[in-house]
């Protein structure tokens, strides 16, 4: 299957991970994240890049965090299924493009568009995106940044409180 749009959720939660799990902003993007997973689901030729920033322990009980972000891995990929990637390393690497392969995916650098959207958009999301599209071999011009569905620097602002 040729994919045409590559959307990346980088480290939801992040903030959470830092004791601010109900900074109004970070339940606002829950929702909206939720809503954008659910448009992806109708365009077929679309994957998600999902980079978490919450690990979930295999052996030990998880905290209330990890386990609502295994709900939303669980949920996300219920719903996407194969089109959803959860890649728990910096983009970079060729293990991106084997995963595509593996599932039969191909596409053409020139007739993508890349969207990042998570957390926090000037590092992160920023950070991830240039490393996706390098290794997509993608141009800049078919790659943007969602600051409505990202947490912001200014937005981190009111974690230094």
């Amino acid at each position: 299957m040729e994919i045409r749009f590559f959307d990346l959720l980088v480290h939801p939660d992040h903030a959470a991970t830092r004791g601010y799990d109900d900074l109004p902003r970070e339940l606002e993007l829950r929702k909206l994240w939720d809503m954008r997973i659910k448009e992806l689901a109708d365009k077929k030729d679309a994957v998600l890049f999902y980079f978490p920033a919450v690990g979930v322990p295999e052996r030990e009980k998880p905290t209330n965090l990890q386990a609502f972000e295994a709900d939303r891995r669980n949920a996300y990929e219920g719903i996407l299924g194969e089109r959803f990637f959860c890649l728990d390393y910096f983009p970079h690497t060729t293990k991106l493009l084997e995963s595509l392969r593996e599932r039969g995916f191909t596409y053409q650098p020139s007739k993508v568009d890349i969207t990042a959207y998570g957390e926090i958009l000037e590092q992160c999301v920023y950070t991830w995106l240039t490393a996706t599209r390098k290794t997509l071999q993608v141009s800049y011009w078919f790659t943007q940044r969602l600051p409505e569905l990202s947490l912001s620097l200014r937005d981190e602002g009111l974690l230094r409180r």
